[in-house]
């Protein structure tokens, strides 16, 4: 029998995780996938923030492709949702079966899975030399759509557990504060610009 805080825990460090993920996520669309956004961009320190738009990419995609790490690597444990999905595995069901498969695919569908090995993780010669091209498909939304179903994910994991039902949940919130944003920032930037 599972201990329902114990699950509770996992699930609340995990939705933690991949709250941090997706404020990043929101940070870099708000930041990035605005077109007065980048134009404020652009006006003010153009090269710098290239660097930070590719620096904050890789994050995001790193950090994902970790949530979908195998359950353990040597000896040790991976936090994924496939470590979830085997320490839980007696209460999965077909839904969360078919939930997980469908973001593992969704993630490959994107071609985030070959950018991150081929772009991220390693220099692969003939992709750094432009013998080949590594592209994604990862467009505008995406990604914070993917987020959200792996926060579907571990909720509809914790209530396949007996017992779970009014466990409250430690998690960091989903969304960055108004005034504390994407928005904020390219605001106080136009404002340096106009003076």
């Amino acid at each position: 029998m599972t201990d329902t805080k114990s699950a509770a825990k996992d699930v609340s460090l995990f939705l933690s995780y991949l709250a941090d993920i997706k404020r990043e996520i929101i940070l870099f669309e708000q930041l990035f996938c605005v077109s007065d956004s980048v134009a404020t961009l652009n006006a003010t320190a153009p090269e710098q923030f290239k660097i930070i738009r590719k620096s904050m990419f890789v994050s995001i995609l790193t950090r994902m492709a970790a949530t979908l790490d195998r359950p353990e690597f040597g000896r040790r444990d991976n936090f994924s949702l496939s470590y979830l999905a085997k320490k839980y595995q007696q209460y999965m069901n077909n839904e969360l079966n078919q939930h997980k498969v469908y973001i593992e695919n969704r993630f490959e569908a994107l071609g985030a899975t070959q950018f991150r090995h081929k772009m991220i993780a390693h220099n692969d010669y003939k992709a750094v030399f432009g013998e080949e091209e590594y592209s994604h498909e990862i467009g505008e939304g995406d990604l914070p759509e993917l987020i959200d179903s792996m926060i579907d994910y571990c909720l509809l994991l914790l209530d396949s557990i007996p017992g779970s039902e009014g466990i409250s949940l430690q998690a960091l919130p989903y969304e960055l504060q108004p005034g504390k944003d994407g928005i904020e920032l390219v605001r106080r930037l136009r404002t340096t610009i106009d003076e």
